[in-house]
């Protein structure tokens, strides 16, 4: 069965590149324009190759490896917002309702 297995990889292995960059195309319509564009290209590579690449080592056959990646990268790009944040947006999260509730009774106090 183990030989099975590794017979998909080959086959698929030079289209690595092209899945990949798939991958940073939907991240990239997710992400805001703008900012240090060269640091947010760098942060979408990164992201799409180690994505690709963690499918790809956990995968057992072809199917898997496709099923993977469809599936995997709608939960990746719920994720994306927050690890590359948008030109203005605070680095930090926003405050919850409670927080938003003491920060304006402390102005009215001001």
């Amino acid at each position: 069965m183990k030989g099975m297995e590794e017979d998909w990889r080959p086959k698929v292995e030079a289209h690595r590149p092209q899945i990949v960059l798939k991958i940073k195309q939907k991240l990239e319509k997710l992400v805001a324009p703008g900012g240090d564009d060269a640091a947010r290209e760098t942060k979408l590579n990164h992201i799409a190759t180690q994505f690709e690449t963690m499918q790809w080592r956990d995968a057992s056959t072809r199917h898997d490896y496709a099923e993977r990646i469809t599936k995997k990268l709608k939960e990746l790009e719920a994720q994306v917002p927050a690890a590359v944040p948008a030109p203005g947006t605070p680095a930090v999260p926003a405050p919850g309702p409670q927080q938003q509730q003491q920060q304006q009774q402390q102005q009215q106090q001001q």
